[in-house]
């Protein structure tokens, strides 16, 4: 069943391969990142648990849930305790593959579970729309492309700093794709305060303080894409006349987590436990979807323009969210690297363990530093015989798409896709 208002996703080819593999897949997201369309799309009967009479009748008979023409949908299993097993009992017990779909917006403490459901439900990571989803991305440079050598030419720019700001504003949630700069801080507003009041105090029956959780969203949304300490959230939090124990801000931060509302990427570490390179390894954290922290901080279009220059971390939170996203529909994992004297924004390693560096800012006066930035890493590498596969200078706006030399490539973010 495909909803009307549904626009074809990246992980489609993704969820077909699985479907023809495993018992069941899992879908997991933020809310409202299109989950349930893609279910949708693919079963043809569906339960919804967020629906209070079907989630109450599921509660009472757990085969409710499993009933219907296959593949069948479960959207928000992890509503209901013993829904999960129940599913990987049925697949347990059946050789047909793509019974059921399940879609999570927040992950279940695994005491919940008796089961893993390893080899039975196969989980894969749902992201909010990439520019390529969206259709804001002209497509013509492919990151399968640069790995096959097939990308030779030389394309202009055509998008200025407003484009950029009004698609990181409107952010990428299907339903809101037609929203403007007013209507998406007042819908984001309300999604994190939502989000706080309600699944963050369900996620693990522990009531948490609602000014606290507000300073803390506003402290991650200010520090995306930074190497962040724990210290350095507890006295950023204190700025908005509260605080946070430092026993009780690990139990806060994993129910933000668990409810999708931040990743953490994790640093590169290619060298043995010998090595002398000292990686720094303090996770990186990004939101779920930069435009909840823009409208948490009220950095609307004037506000941003006139602090561009503290505005680039942002954008490499936005980016960022992009990678993931592709790197999820081709089995590859993103990672970030940092040591005493190199840094790259992120690293992408492939299936195969090849990886490509990514450096990643605002605008075209920083496309020198960015390439400079890649070559040393790239020598440096070559010298612990790991050399990157290639080199991507992803570029805001303003930037020339083109190869510059044998594996370094310029890209402006307008060009770029899977």
């Amino acid at each position: 069943m495909k909803n009307e208002l549904y626009i074809n996703r990246l992980v489609e080819e993704k969820i077909s391969s699985y479907l023809k593999i495993f018992g069941a897949i899992c879908l997991e997201g933020p809310k409202y990142c299109g989950k349930s369309w893609i279910g949708e799309y693919f079963s043809t009967s569906q339960i919804y648990l967020s629906d209070p009479d079907q989630k109450k009748f599921v509660s009472l008979n757990l085969d409710y849930a499993l009933e219907g023409s296959k593949p069948r949908l479960i959207d928000e299993y992890q509503t209901v305790p013993g829904v999960w097993d129940k599913v990987r009992n049925y697949v347990d017990k059946n050789s047909t593959k793509g019974i059921f779909i399940l879609t999570g917006s927040s992950t279940p403490d695994d005491s919940s579970k008796t089961h893993t459901g390893t080899g039975r439900i196969a989980k894969i990571n749902v992201y909010t729309m990439t520019l390529t989803e969206t259709g804001d991305s002209s497509k013509k440079v492919s990151l399968s492309a640069i790995i096959k050598n097939k990308f030779n030419f030389v394309i202009k720019p055509e998008k200025d700093i407003f484009w950029i700001i009004k698609l990181m504003i409107r952010g990428g949630f299907p339903a809101n794709l037609s929203l403007n700069e007013k209507q998406s801080f007042i819908f984001y507003n309300n999604y994190v305060k939502n989000l706080i009041e309600e699944d963050v105090q369900k996620i693990d029956g522990v009531k948490k303080n609602i000014p606290k959780m507000n300073a803390l969203v506003k402290s991650l949304s200010r520090n995306s894409a930074t190497n962040i300490l724990n210290t350095t959230l507890l006295n950023d939090v204190s700025q908005y006349d509260t605080e946070i124990s430092k026993n009780t801000l690990p139990q806060y931060l994993e129910s933000l987590e668990r409810c999708n509302f931040f990743y953490r990427i994790k640093a590169f570490s290619p060298f043995n436990a010998h090595s002398k390179t000292t990686i720094r390894t303090t996770d990186k954290i990004i939101l779920c979807d930069e435009c909840l922290g823009l409208a948490l901080l009220n950095l609307n279009k004037d506000n941003i323009l006139k602090q561009l220059n503290n505005f680039g971390h942002h954008f490499e939170s936005f980016v960022l969210k992009e990678l993931l996203a592709y790197a999820s529909c081709i089995n590859a994992e993103i990672f970030f690297y940092k040591d005493n004297t190199y840094e790259v924004d992120a690293i992408m390693v492939l299936e195969d363990k090849s990886y490509i560096a990514f450096e990643i800012k605002l605008g075209s006066d920083e496309e020198e530093s960015a390439i400079q930035s890649l070559k040393k890493f790239d020598k440096f590498m070559e010298g612990k015989n790991n050399k990157p596969l290639k080199l991507v200078a992803l570029i805001g706006v303003g930037s020339v798409s083109r190869k510059v030399e044998d594996n370094l490539y310029v890209v402006s973010l307008e060009h770029f896709t899977l």
